[in-house]
């Protein structure tokens, strides 16, 4: 069984952790495109609207 979990984050990167059935883990990355400062600062408020704060 894979264990597969995937995000996009702000920065306009794509992370996904994968477990195999052994128990490794493996973790990828790939930058999917490039920002201005401008970019980032419109984007990051939508991508931490989810976020309470709480832990």
């Amino acid at each position: 069984m894979l264990d597969l979990k995937s995000a996009s984050l702000p920065a306009s990167d794509r992370t996904t952790v994968l477990r195999d059935p052994s128990g490794r883990l493996w973790i990828f990355l790939a930058h999917l495109e490039d920002l201005t400062p401008e970019d980032l600062r419109r984007r990051l408020p939508t991508w931490t609207d989810g976020f309470s704060g709480e832990r």
